[in-house]
């Protein structure tokens, strides 16, 4: 009997110490808790594979292996099949690659993906895998292609002229207006518009929880007639919405978050930190556009943004031809931009652009051949 209770008491011994050691191992990945106000439809995009997960710290950006990375993306242009055939394809994407960029930047039309109302996502924009416009597939489709070759995908919510806002949000003149010739409206004040976006941010995080390559940013060149103003109140206030509603349904893994500075309404930048009311998101950003016409040096954007203790990236960069430049003066600006953002502590930046007509977009567009050959030497220099 004493024996028994011997072995009974080494087994009990043995059994604690293996649940303490067990305890003492890195858990398995957690599901994802979605707010209960945001749904994701019971879809949640699922990455087989994908680059390394990126934080960062202090003004630097890093790897899961805490290896510094530094973004090079291509924005794409696209547009619809019809007439010009600018859809995204998983050949555009492979291109991106051979080229040399570790990254994808595209906008995502936000009446595309949130047409009726600010509760509600339409699902088929992310999840479809057939024809659908104007990408011609669901975004999930482009994320995965983006991680099969390794690449990050940075998604870009905008309006233009050509896809303006959604009907839910209402007009107001003289208020918030896009780079891209979006109609105006109150983006910052008007709660149910600002909560609709908070809703749209949310519900992508839920999505995208596990895909590792998927960075989100804000909207794309918001010009502000009030900018003077909104840059220290209603800008952070509403920043504050949509990055808390990102960190509240991203999962156990926290994604790299971007927001672009603020203009007004005559192109001048407002680096009027705070970025965000509140608390910092963890792995935010701020972001930079810098073009042909643009005589502002970057390091001085680089500058302001860093005097914030933040990291910076400029989220498109690029040519045209509006000055009637010889090919030598484009190359010019090109290699003194790229040498400036190199040398001066930028994170990443993104070239504008490439698309699947040749023809179009003038200097910008990688997939012309002309082109590529005049830029990509300097992009990437041997």
């Amino acid at each position: 009997m004493k024996k028994n209770r011997a072995q009974i008491y080494e087994f009990a011994v043995i059994i604690l110490l293996l649940l303490a050691f067990s305890s003492s191992l890195p858990r398995a990945q957690s599901a994802v808790t979605v707010n209960s106000s945001i749904s994701s439809s019971g879809s949640i995009s699922s990455q087989t594979s994908g680059p390394l997960w990126l934080h960062t710290s202090g003004t630097r950006l890093y790897d899961s292996n805490n290896q510094s990375v530094t973004i090079r993306a291509c924005c794409i242009q696209y547009g619809g099949g019809t007439p010009n055939g600018q859809e995204i394809t998983q050949a555009t994407i492979n291109t991106i690659k051979a080229d040399g960029f570790n990254a994808v930047r595209i906008h995502i039309y936000w009446n595309v993906i949130q047409p009726t109302s600010g509760s509600s996502v339409n699902t088929a924009a992310f999840t479809s895998t057939s024809d659908i416009e104007p990408a011609g597939i669901g975004l999930d489709s482009i994320v995965n292609w983006c991680a099969q070759d390794g690449l990050y995908i940075i998604l870009n919510p905008d309006w233009s002229s050509s896809y303006p806002t959604p009907t839910w949000v209402p007009t107001v003149a003289n208020k918030v207006t896009t780079g891209d010739s979006g109609n105006s409206v109150d983006l910052f004040g008007n709660s149910a518009t600002a909560s609709g976006v908070a809703y749209l941010y949310g519900w992508m995080a839920a999505h995208y929880a596990s895909d590792s390559n998927v960075i989100f940013e804000g909207f794309n060149e918001l010009l502000d007639y009030s900018a003077s103003t909104d840059a220290t109140t209603t800008f952070p206030a509403f920043n504050e919405q949509w990055t808390n509603a990102i960190e509240s349904n991203q999962g156990p893994y926290s994604h790299i978050i971007i927001i672009e500075a603020l203009w007004d309404d005559s192109w001048n930048y407002y680096f009027d930190a705070p970025y965000v009311a509140g608390t910092t998101p963890s792995n935010l950003m701020i972001a930079t556009h810098n073009y042909q016409e643009t005589t502002t040096d970057p390091q001085t954007f680089a500058n302001a943004i860093h005097a914030a203790g933040l990291p910076c990236i400029c989220t498109e960069f690029g040519i045209a031809n509006f000055n009637g430049w010889t090919n030598s003066q484009l190359t010019a600006w090109i290699t003194a931009t790229t040498t400036s953002m190199n040398n001066g502590g930028y994170d990443g930046w993104a070239w504008w652009c490439i698309c699947t007509d040749p023809t179009a977009e003038g200097n910008w567009n990688l997939n012309n051949p002309t082109n590529a050959q005049m830029i990509l030497p300097i992009l990437f220099p041997t």
